[in-house]
């Protein structure tokens, strides 16, 4: 039982990270291109 609920938080951390990287990428690139 404490299984599902800890792949589930793994996924939504993998999900935030996922997140986070997009928004890095988006922000350093540069306008215009």
């Amino acid at each position: 039982h404490i299984n599902i609920l800890l792949s589930s938080w793994v996924e939504f951390m993998h999900f935030i990270i996922m997140l986070f990287d997009v928004k890095s990428i988006v922000v350093n690139k540069p306008i215009g291109t």
